[in-house]
């Protein structure tokens, strides 16, 4: 399991990408900040998904949406979705500040 935080200062419209890889899926994320207003900040998501199938052929799965997140809160972010019975196999946490 990764669990080592990485920490990092993102500037309004610079993006942050995080690359998720195992045997049979690879997720590509890209966090961008684009709008400060009222101690909220809007973020644009961008998530890429490739499994691989049994028969080896390749499927992807991409999303794009926005979120707003208050500063100084904690954000969970499951790019491979999940369920109420068996959770979700990645959580990417982000917490939100301000300099």
């Amino acid at each position: 399991a990764w669990e080592a935080p990485i920490l990092r200062d993102v500037r309004l419209a610079s993006p942050l990408g995080i690359k998720i890889q195992g045997e049979q899926i690879v997720a590509v994320i890209v966090f961008m900040p684009i709008e400060l207003a009222k101690q909220n900040l809007t973020m644009l998501v961008q998530n890429q998904v490739f499994a691989r199938n049994p028969d080896s052929s390749i499927q992807m799965n991409t999303s794009m949406h926005t979120i707003r997140i208050p500063l100084g809160t904690l954000f969970y972010y499951y790019p491979l979705g999940g369920d109420s019975k068996q959770g979700a196999p990645v959580a990417i946490e982000i917490l939100v500040n301000q300099k």
